[in-house]
This record gives structure tokens, C-alpha cells and sequence, in this order.
């Protein structure tokens, strides 16, 4: 059985890795997430944008508990009527 090697993700990504991680379709979209907060702001490092992939996560898990918080209350909203 042959082993397989797994290569850690790099703490600090490019653009359209951070892109990719993320879940944007193109850097672009990833930079406009950026723009409107939704994403953190990038960082120079060795002479270029460059994004943290724990605040990447973090940012996501924000948007997860918005979208959370979001269902509770249309649901609440929905037995109102």
C-alpha cells in the first residue's frame, strides 16, 4: 500500500489562494469581500497582499453565526403572524 503525503496548508496565502480557501469563485470576488468587511484586510508580507489563514476562518465563522442568528429570527418571525 503505497502512503500518501499530506502537505500542510501554508499559514499565509496569496490573493486567490486566500480566494480559493474562502470559498470566493475569483480573487476579484475575494478582494470585494475584503473591500465590504466581510473578509479581513490583507497584509504586506515578502513584498505583497497577503492574507492570514486563521483570520480567513475566523471571518468565516462570523458569517456563519450571522447566518444563524438571521434563520432564528425569520423563524420567530414566521409564528407572529
Amino acid at each position: 500500500m503505497a502512503s500518501r503525503m499530506t502537505i500542510p496548508l501554508p499559514r499565509v496565502l496569496r490573493a486567490g489562494g486566500a480566494a480559493e480557501y474562502a470559498g470566493y469563485k475569483t480573487a476579484k470576488d475575494f478582494q470585494r469581500a475584503v473591500a465590504c468587511g466581510e473578509m479581513p484586510p490583507g497584509f504586506d508580507h515578502a513584498g505583497g497582499d497577503a492574507w492570514d489563514r486563521l483570520e480567513i476562518d475566523d471571518a468565516i465563522d462570523l458569517l456563519k453565526s450571522a447566518t444563524k442568528r438571521n434563520y432564528r429570527w425569520q423563524e420567530q418571525g414566521a409564528h407572529r403572524v
